[in-house]
């Protein structure tokens, strides 16, 4: 897909990660909206403008994506914590073989432990 219609989809949705699958399904990567606004080229925590947005155009979401580490929805939460805190992406994506099932995200563990202390 291209660049330009993933910055919608995350804008629309509020989202900072986004899987990336093939025709089947399958996990190819994972694209962050700190790629995203990388390739705009916003270097800090911003939104695209129309200029940035220019810079997105024609190219493709394989040009930022990563693949990072994945978890399956049995890994410990801490097996998990560490896993992301090695993994320079911000998420593991959670699969069951190939196919995405979850994505679990550093403000997932913010939330874990705002509930465990409250």
């Amino acid at each position: 897909d291209d660049l330009t219609a993933l910055s919608d989809l995350m804008t629309d949705r509020g989202i900072r990660y986004v899987p990336v699958v093939d025709e089947e399904e399958n996990l190819v990567g994972v694209v962050s909206l700190e790629a995203l606004l990388r390739a705009g080229g916003v270097h800090e925590e911003s939104s695209l403008g129309p200029v940035e947005r220019a810079c997105l155009e024609g190219r493709k979401v394989s040009e930022i994506m990563m693949l990072p580490e994945t978890v399956v929805p049995e890994t410990s939460l801490t097996e998990a914590a560490g896993l992301l805190l090695e993994n320079p992406c911000g998420c593991l994506p959670v699969v069951d073989g190939t196919h995405v099932v979850g994505i679990l995200t550093e403000s997932d563990f913010i939330r874990i432990m705002r509930s465990a202390t409250a």
